[in-house]
């Protein structure tokens, strides 16, 4: 879970950086905007106790999802709470639920890229989904 949890951070890291924050100011934000921002700060702290409290991890990764779902409600038209949900339900290995969830925004929003990675990601982790000849490629000590 690991490597799930590091990209998870490293993409909500990106995705926040050209969402709200993109000046490096937070005043002003919608409340969605700012339930994002906190759900992606509970995202990275999760990931750095992956390894030596997953079961902490595990916990700040569900008060993220929380603060996704509440951006959702919040604003249902602010994208970028779809694709952290889809993140967020990935890092804790709930692949069926996010793909399920996230299908809707995809029909919405089908041009999304981030959107689109993140459904396609979840529908890859599927294992069910995948064929029996395929092998998962570890390019690295984060990709694994």
């Amino acid at each position: 879970m690991r490597g799930a949890a590091v990209i998870a951070a490293l993409l909500a890291s990106t995705l926040f950086a050209t969402a709200a924050g993109a000046q490096g100011r937070y005043e002003g934000l919608t409340e969605a905007e700012r339930l994002i921002r906190d759900g992606v700060k509970l995202e990275e702290e999760a990931a750095a106790l992956e390894d030596n409290r997953p079961k902490d991890a595990a916990e700040l990764h569900e008060e993220a999802l929380g603060k996704f779902e509440d951006a959702i409600a919040s604003d249902p038209e602010n994208v970028a709470g779809y694709v952290r949900l889809g993140y967020a339900l990935f890092a804790l290995n709930r692949f069926e639920d996010g793909a399920r969830r996230l299908a809707p925004a995809l029909k919405r929003w089908p041009d999304n890229l981030p959107l689109r990675r993140g459904y396609a990601t979840l529908l890859f982790a599927i294992p069910a989904r995948r064929a029996p000849s395929t092998k998962l490629v570890c390019l690295g000590p984060l990709s694994c």
